[in-house]
């Protein structure tokens, strides 16, 4: 009992600690929040993006996404596609955060794109085969940028199914430091957090690994060959509760793929469309360097293939 009551004090301690530094940190960390990265830059501009896309005339377009579509967007063409195919003058934002999936797209599109004053006519998710795919959540991006009040609630008291989750989840909300202490230097932490790195070593000797709560077990960790689509159901029921059109457009990739069979069953069950462009003419081998993300001239056939789809779908709903 005694070497129990001094583990838990002496984790106390560490955790105080480290705590009472990531404090002092906060005070000086705001202005450097812009210059961690350029995909945080992007994170934190989502409320102008927002803001513009509200004022913008209508069709309000919003393209949702990840790195594969800031790589895959080009602004200009696809403006120029929807003239071209009879949309003129429509507002048009990309929200494209880096290593997002299903779960950054349906909480940043709550957070930051439903304000009754200006709710786009048309979202466009842009996905490779496997981002809608229920997955774990990442807790510090989600609670830091992509969650609202309501969301951030629900999933602190009914998804979080450990104490150590919770507490990431609720320090990365009002510590932004905290939230990106993996864009930092370990070394800056460590000369500035007082036993920051025993904290770190004890992390990796699983001393504060995440358990499941007496009496309530940990949500289980998705079956990989069993995949669900809780969340893009949930965004898509978006369309329906606020009124806008949903489009599922997927990437150009190195090898032709389909989505899996339980989200086709859901966008034709909620009646969202649906665009395969994951194998395109004019879009080769050579316009994905990387093997996923498009070059210039890949981004201009995608954007103009992209505009004329989405041209079809507006005209479509206006003579409905």
């Amino acid at each position: 009992m005694n070497s129990f009551t001094s583990s838990f004090k002496s984790e106390l301690k560490v955790v105080a600690a480290v705590l009472v530094g990531l404090l002092t940190v906060e005070l000086g960390f705001g202005p450097l929040l812009p210059h961690l990265s350029l995909d945080l830059k992007h994170v934190l501009a989502l409320p102008n993006i927002a803001e513009r896309l509200q004022k913008a005339p209508h069709p309000r377009i919003l393209c949702i996404g990840n790195s594969l579509t800031r790589a895959g967007i080009d602004p200009e063409t696809l403006q120029e596609s929807l003239e071209e195919a009879g949309i003129r003058d429509a507002g048009l934002a990309v929200a494209y955060p880096d290593a997002s999936g299903i779960n950054e797209w349906f909480f940043a599109l709550r957070k930051y794109f439903l304000d009754p004053r200006g709710i786009p006519d048309l979202v466009v998710v842009i996905t490779a085969r496997d981002h809608l795919t229920d997955r774990p959540l990442a807790l510090s991006r989600n609670s830091a940028y992509y969650c609202n009040g309501s969301d951030f609630r629900d999933v602190l008291f009914h998804e979080l199914g450990s104490m150590d989750a919770r507490t990431e989840f609720v320090l990365a909300r009002y510590l932004k430091s905290y939230a990106n202490r993996g864009r930092v230097q370990p070394r800056v932490f460590s000369r500035m957090i007082p036993r920051y790195q025993e904290f770190l070593l004890a992390q990796e000797q699983g001393k504060f690994k995440r358990r499941p709560e007496p009496g309530r077990p940990a949500p289980p960790d998705p079956d990989p060959r069993d995949p669900e689509f809780q969340r893009f159901e949930s965004l898509l029921e978006l369309g329906r509760d606020y009124g806008f059109e949903i489009a599922v457009f997927t990437a150009p990739m190195m090898k032709t793929y389909h989505l899996p069979s339980g989200a086709l069953e859901l966008i034709r069950e909620k009646g969202a469309a649906l665009v395969e462009g994951s194998a395109l003419p004019g879009i080769g081998p050579e316009n994905l360097p990387d093997g996923s993300h498009l070059d210039a001239e890949g981004a201009k056939v995608f954007s103009k293939r992209l505009g004329t789809e989405l041209a079809r779908l507006l005209l479509k709903k206006r003579e409905a």
